[in-house]
């Protein structure tokens, strides 16, 4: 279901196709609850968001590659959920409907047709994607450990994320897919 409240930037600003520009290229932020969008020399800052729900929690925005969306976080319906909305702030939509348990951190893929986040939905925090334009999100890990905070490879391949199943926090990576979870880091131990 669309909703008419604005929640992204202008028009004017798209992110730079090329990631090695950094001066005068937009980004999206949040500065605690408003999410606003600026280039990384403090100028043409724009607030895409301001509290709108009860506890004004409108967090971890991220433009789409394409520079056509941006996903975040939202409580606007009373349960942290994912939101798209237009790059210009217009037609924001509800991605997930968890109904309670903690949905977020979402990630685009790099031809912008899904999205990655993680949700404690199982009682856990597990790994999830779903299409960028709605869906049932599908759960990718399933296990009695905490995988959290995803983010995909540069070719779309590979989902990374984070998560104790070692016995302490480490960088892992499943199939955008599913299947194993293959261990990426391995922190020595001082």
């Amino acid at each position: 279901m669309a909703s008419s409240a604005k929640a992204a930037v202008s028009s004017r600003y798209a992110p730079a196709r090329d990631r090695k520009q950094s001066v005068g290229v937009p980004v999206v932020y949040q500065q605690y609850q408003p999410m606003a969008s600026g280039c990384p020399d403090g100028s043409a800052e724009t607030l895409i968001s301001s509290a709108s729900s009860v506890w004004g929690k409108n967090i971890h925005p991220q433009f789409s590659p394409d520079g056509r969306k941006i996903a975040f976080d939202s409580d606007r319906t009373g349960d942290r959920e994912v939101w798209t909305c237009d790059a210009d702030g217009e037609n924001c939509q509800q991605l997930t409907k968890f109904g309670g348990p903690i949905g977020g951190n979402p990630r685009w893929s790099p031809d912008s047709q899904w999205i990655a986040l993680d949700s404690r939905a199982s009682g856990n925090p597990e790994i999830y994607v779903i299409a960028a334009d709605g869906g049932a999100p599908r759960r990718l890990t399933t296990s009695p450990y905490n995988n959290m905070v995803p983010s995909w490879s540069r070719d779309g391949r590979w989902i990374y994320f984070t998560s104790d199943r070692s016995g302490r926090y480490e960088v892992w990576k499943m199939s955008r897919d599913g299947g194993e979870a293959i261990q990426v880091t391995r922190a020595a131990v001082l």
